[in-house]
């Protein structure tokens, strides 16, 4: 079971403004971003690989 004073830090953050080196929420370490004409698309390290994920420009992420 998880402890409440071991929990990390939970942030919300415009996809606009998230920066490179965060750790998204259930998804892994962000490495790049891209900003598209339509979305952003962002490329994180999830199980040893990059992985794409492509969000809208009017999507909140969360970060720990």
């Amino acid at each position: 079971m998880i402890r409440s004073d071991n929990l990390p830090k939970i942030n919300c953050v415009h996809v606009s403004k998230i920066e490179a080196g965060v750790v998204l929420a259930n998804l892994g370490k962000l490495l790049e971003i891209e900003e598209r004409n339509d979305c952003y698309a962002l490329i994180i390290s999830r199980m040893n690989e990059k992985q794409v994920f492509k969000f809208e420009k009017d999507t909140i992420l969360i970060t720990v």
